[in-house]
């Protein structure tokens, strides 16, 4: 006959142990620690450091809202491993290149050549950008913005924002709502002036 094993105290411990981590609320201890041992990581980095610790910090950054289009947006993993590289200014400027990978590289921007060629310079600094680039970004902007306030309103557009033709000038209404794309309005303030360019009134 097979004598039965009692369970030592060391087995019944682990036993007990094993079950509390099973738990919610320690699953939960755990996915917390997890998750501020990889904050204090990319804190602690020189490079992808900057953007927490210069950004992040500041008081008038709300951090849920800054990264809420990363669990609501619909977007490839390719752009959003481009996005985070942009934000962490891990991408291959010239500036980059001189300082951070010591390459003999002049650090000015290649197009045009006044100022070192940073993260922050290409996306807003760049005068040769301005008028092209820049412009294109400011209304897609406006027209996600558009797209927003026709679904909310209930006004028929495409099912995805960036599918909508904008045609201009244009000017979408129901019952309820009015919104003008494109259409030069007269401001009177101080003087009479018009504007122009992708705007939204309702």
């Amino acid at each position: 006959m097979q004598a039965k094993r009692s369970m030592g105290p060391s087995t019944k411990e682990h036993a007990i142990g094993a079950g509390r981590l099973g738990r919610p609320e320690h699953i939960d201890e755990i996915r917390q620690a997890i998750v501020k041992q990889h904050n204090e990581t990319w804190r602690g980095k020189q490079l992808h450091g900057q953007f927490p610790n210069k950004v992040l910090d500041q008081a008038n950054i709300d951090t849920e809202l800054s990264f809420k289009w990363n669990k609501k947006q619909q977007i490839s993993s390719n752009l959003e491993s481009s996005i985070f590289a942009i934000q962490d200014n891990a991408v291959m400027t010239r500036q980059h290149q001189r300082d951070i990978l010591k390459e003999s590289v002049d650090g000015k921007c290649r197009l045009c050549a006044c100022k070192d060629e940073t993260v922050q310079h290409i996306i807003s600094g760049c005068d040769i950008l301005a008028g092209t680039h820049y412009v294109k970004r400011h209304n897609n902007l406006v027209q996600y913005v558009y797209w927003c306030l026709a679904k909310k309103h209930r006004i028929e557009v495409s099912s995805l924002w960036w599918k909508e033709k904008m045609i201009q000038p244009q000017v979408k209404e129901n019952e309820s709502t009015k919104i003008l794309w494109e259409i030069a309005r007269t401001h009177r303030h101080h003087c009479n002036t018009q504007q122009t360019g992708p705007n939204i009134y309702r």
